[in-house]
C-alpha cells in the first residue's frame, strides 16, 4: 500500500516522508517538482493565464508519474499526490477569470485525471494541514496567510471528494512534533490494514470466509 502525503507547501511533507521511510524501511519516492518549474523557466510564485497555468500543471503531472513508475511496484511513501496538483490549478482559478469552453473542458480532465491517478498510486491519503511557521525558500509557492488558507480549503475538498476512492485521512494541524507525526502516520496506516485484512475475511455477501 502506497502512501501519499497531501497538502500545502511548508507543511513539512517531505521532512515526514522521509522520516516515516527510514523508520519502517520503506522506500521514500520524492517529487520533484521545483525542477519542472526550473526547465520551463517558470516561478512557482508568479501568476500565469490559465492556459498557461494548465501547460505547466500537466507537465508536473507527466514528472510526477515518471517519479512514481521509477519507484516500480514497491511500496513507497511520497510526499505530493496528483491532487495536489488539482488543488494549486484550482487555486489559481479565480472569480471573474473568463474561461472559454475549450479551457474548462480542458480543466476538468485534467482535475478528473488527477483523481484517476491518485486512486490508481495509492492506497491511502493523508492531509498535513498547515500549522509549522512557514519560512521563505526558494522556489517555493506563494506563503501569504490566504493563499495557504485558500489552497487548505480546496485540498480538503478534494481529499474528501466522492471521487477520492482511496483511504483518507487529515493530521490536526496541532501535530507538530516531527516523532509524533510519524507515530500518527504509522498508527493510521495499520488501523487501515487491519481493517483490509478484516474485510478480506468476508464475501461479497458478508458471509465469513474459511480458507
Amino acid at each position: 500500500m502506497s502512501i501519499g502525503l497531501t497538502g500545502c507547501h511548508r507543511t513539512g511533507k517531505t521532512t515526514l516522508a522521509k522520516a516515516y521511510a527510514e523508520e519502517h524501511g520503506v522506500v521514500f519516492c520524492p517529487t520533484k517538482t521545483t525542477e519542472v518549474f526550473e526547465r520551463l523557466g517558470m516561478d512557482p510564485k508568479a501568476e500565469y493565464p490559465l492556459e498557461q497555468r494548465l501547460d505547466i500543471q500537466e507537465a508536473i503531472l507527466e514528472s510526477l508519474i515518471e517519479q512514481y513508475i521509477a519507484c516500480g511496484e514497491r511500496v513507497f511513501i511520497t510526499d505530493r499526490t496528483p491532487l495536489d496538483l488539482a488543488a494549486y490549478t484550482l487555486t489559481e482559478v479565480y472569480r471573474g477569470v473568463e474561461m472559454t469552453p475549450e479551457t474548462e473542458d480542458r480543466l476538468r480532465h485534467y482535475i478528473n485525471r488527477c483523481f484517476d491517478l491518485t486512486n490508481l498510486w495509492f492506497g491511502l491519503i493523508m492531509l498535513i494541514k498547515p500549522g509549522i511557521p512557514a519560512e521563505e525558500g526558494v522556489l517555493k509557492g506563494p506563503n501569504s496567510y490566504g493563499y495557504v488558507e485558500h489552497y487548505a480549503a480546496v485540498i480538503m475538498g478534494l481529499v474528501s471528494d466522492e471521487r477520492t476512492a482511496v483511504n483518507h485521512f487529515y493530521m490536526k494541524s496541532t501535530v507538530l512534533d516531527l516523532q509524533e507525526r510519524v507515530n500518527c502516520l504509522h498508527n493510521t496506516i495499520q488501523m487501515v490494514q487491519r481493517r483490509q485484512m478484516e474485510d478480506a475475511l468476508y464475501d461479497e455477501n458478508g458471509f465469513a470466509v474459511v480458507h
